[in-house]
């Protein structure tokens, strides 16, 4: 509701738990609707780093993977300009997910402090 101490509290509450898939399918979606720019801050920090902390999406395959991916299908819809678009299925948009992802990291060491949201005036 605008409150921004209640943002920094719903931010703090993912930090002291962890980047994990239960987060990302739990929690994230509910943090990009607040639609602010300190949560899309603070996930590219998060998108930023190797976190291997996730696993694939395949039931009968399951490897761990680094949560980039997960992060990068939820916050690209929400950036203008970002390196990789989200197709209708959900995924990235690319024919290499290592190679999207390097190209991710690397926009966002460029871009950290100067991209604009979709929910920006």
């Amino acid at each position: 509701m605008g409150d921004p101490l209640m943002v920094n509290k719903c931010i703090e509450q993912v930090k002291k738990t962890g980047i994990n898939d239960q987060v990302i399918y739990s929690l994230v979606p509910d943090l990009l609707y607040i639609e602010k720019k300190q949560i899309i801050d603070y996930l590219l920090d998060e998108l930023a780093v190797r976190n291997m902390n996730c696993t694939s999406a395949d039931p009968d395959n399951e490897v761990v993977i680094d949560c980039g991916y997960r992060l990068a299908e939820y916050i690209a819809p929400f950036i203008q300009d970002f390196p990789v678009s989200v197709g209708a299925s959900g995924d990235l948009d690319c024919e290499n997910y290592e190679q999207a992802l390097i190209e991710i990291r690397h926009w966002i060491s460029e871009n950290r402090n100067n991209y604009k949201t979709i929910f920006e005036e």
